[in-house]
């Protein structure tokens, strides 16, 4: 991972009164004075903020995920240049699961602005590649993107602000009912991208995200999809 150095000079003044009960000037105090350094050596992390989401089911359906027609919601904080990386696995299948592209959701307009409003089009399906389509049969292929299926048509995401303290909010919506893709979404998680000199630290976080995460989110998928 790479280091910054911030380094930080700090000049202390160390007195030394040498005490003595003369009155001549020779036996006035005497003061004196040194110079201290300090560096501080920091790491920074990919991520500044991460959480999890889960959803509330139903009467039927008595688990942690989002049905279609239902909604889940969290904040966050983020400054200019940061993005939001987040994933959620689609219910119906084996190792399905929606993310946005690399780096994440764009959080501010390109003049500073946040970004607020419905953000559908930066939602995608993908494939991780550990299961045969819908099967069992496990595969080792690469991450692809899940072909002839508008994400943006299944999951609904609106952005909303808080002026003056920087927080976002992300509103997921299942709108997947009724359609030949309707899936309850399982439990997620989401990360803030960190950001030194304006430039992200990892423009790279979907796969960071979801592989160090994913064997926690297939545990959970596991359990849910048994209940369909």
């Amino acid at each position: 991972m790479k280091k910054y150095l911030l380094a930080a000079t700090m000049v202390a003044l160390v007195s030394t009164a040498l005490v003595s009960c003369g009155d001549d000037e020779k036996d006035m105090p005497k003061l004196t004075s040194s110079a201290i350094s300090f560096e501080n050596v920091l790491e920074p992390k990919d991520f500044v903020e991460s959480g999890t989401f889960v959803g509330m089911g139903d009467d039927k359906v008595m688990a942690p995920v989002v049905l279609p027609g239902q909604s889940i919601s969290f904040t966050f904080h983020a400054g200019k240049g940061q993005a939001l990386m987040f994933a959620t696995m689609y219910g119906a299948s084996k190792d399905w699961f929606f993310a946005p592209e690399n780096p994440g959701i764009q959080l501010y307009k390109n003049d500073g602005t946040p970004m607020t409003g419905d953000v559908s089009s930066q939602i995608k399906l993908w494939d991780n590649g550990t299961k045969v389509g819908m099967t069992d049969e496990k595969e080792n292929a690469n991450i692809m993107m899940v072909p002839g299926v508008d994400a943006s048509k299944l999951m609904k995401l609106e952005l909303g602000y808080t002026a003056g303290s920087s927080e976002f909010k992300l509103t997921i919506t299942n709108t997947s009912g009724g359609s030949t893709n309707a899936t309850p979404f399982s439990p997620g998680v989401w990360a803030v991208s960190n950001v030194f000199n304006g430039k992200l630290l990892n423009d790279m976080p979907f796969i960071k995200l979801v592989k160090s995460r994913m064997q926690k989110l297939r545990l959970l998928h596991k359990w849910v999809t048994t209940l369909f």
